[in-house]
């Protein structure tokens, strides 16, 4: 049923997190609710409600299993990443956005996030790299992540840090 998902998305913009989880996950026992993508949806809303309610086990656990459900999109990779960019989980940002940077083609049946294919996930990784201390690949990382928002501030000062890094063991 298109209404409960719907409206289970609205509770999630509405910031609802308890309504939302509960009515998408309503939507994902319908027997209609037969459409990948839509569910991968409801499951990575889900997954935002539980982070934002700081239940972050379930978080992961709904990213992991909007994952299973479309494998071939990167906005789960690219949604669970930013919520482990804002745990500091380091090795989890490093694996979602290696994970969605092996995906080329955007989904041609349903909207694809913008963020998931502008500069964010290969910020997302020069980050985590550096932070793992794998300063070489934290440096391409970051000036792909530079061409694709040459004037940005932020990502021009992370490149000069990383840059400084790099040289310290050249």
């Amino acid at each position: 049923d298109r209404v409960t998902y719907y409206l289970g998305r609205e509770y999630m913009y509405a910031g609802m997190w308890e309504k939302c989880i509960e009515t998408l996950k309503r939507h994902l026992s319908l027997k209609s609710s037969i459409w990948k993508e839509e569910r991968c949806a409801s499951m990575r809303w889900i997954a935002k409600s539980y982070f934002e309610l700081s239940n972050y086990t379930e978080a992961y656990c709904w990213y992991f299993r909007a994952i299973a459900e479309c494998p071939h999109m990167r906005e789960p990779y690219i949604e669970c990443a930013r919520m482990a960019y804002i745990l500091k989980n380091w090795e989890m940002v490093f694996y979602m956005t290696e994970q969605a940077l092996k995906i080329k083609q955007k989904s041609s049946i349903y909207v694809n996030m913008g963020y998931c294919w502008d500069h964010t996930p290969y910020d997302l990784g020069a980050i985590s790299c550096y932070w793992l201390g794998m300063y070489e690949r934290a440096l391409d990382h970051a000036k792909k992540a530079l061409s694709f928002k040459p004037g940005d501030k932020r990502l021009i000062n992370n490149l000069s840090i990383i840059e400084q890094q790099c040289a310290k063991f050249a």
